[in-house]
């Protein structure tokens, strides 16, 4: 069983008023998965970057990871299988008592996709005990267009100087 809640006075900027998304995993069955799922309209061809910060906190009674996935999907509503499979960070690098911000590379979206779905996991290493861990910060961005020509027009300028060049 998963446990989703809001947490009003634990964040990432430690602001008492913001808050981070709570998950306690009590899976009884060894190895278990939980999570939290958004749904975000994407537009394929177009660059995207997400991220956010988990937290796991020390002392529990059982070991775990904290995780953010994103995965491309056909429909408009995330449902159905992936589109160009997906990526993301199982929060294996994460230490405890402190907050683990994880940024992506920016990705283009796979011909297809039309929404992208960002999952929040937690994986549960025991059979017994509960392992919590917070997310906070989170974001899907879209690569500013500018960014887009500069790259362009800089590639252009590398592939003109190896012409003349050599």
């Amino acid at each position: 069983m998963i446990l989703e809640s809001w947490s009003d006075a634990f964040d990432v900027e430690g602001s008492p008023t913001s808050g981070s998304v709570r998950q306690e995993n009590l899976n009884d069955d060894g190895i278990k998965a939980g999570g939290i799922g958004q749904c975000v309209p994407i537009t394929a061809g177009e660059s995207y970057r997400f991220g956010g910060s988990t937290y796991k906190p020390s002392g529990q009674s059982a070991a775990g990871r904290a995780g953010i996935l994103f995965h491309w999907k056909s429909s408009t509503d995330c449902t159905g299988p992936d589109v160009g499979g997906y990526f993301g960070t199982d929060g294996s690098a994460a230490d405890f008592d402190e907050w683990y911000p994880f940024t992506s590379d920016f990705s283009v979206a796979p011909a297809g996709a039309h929404t992208a779905q960002l999952d929040l996991v937690s994986r549960k290493d025991d059979a017994t005990g509960t392992f919590v861990a917070y997310w906070d910060g989170l974001f899907v961005v879209p690569e500013p267009a500018t960014m887009l020509l500069q790259s362009a027009a800089l590639g252009a300028l590398v592939a003109l100087a190896r012409r003349r060049c050599c």
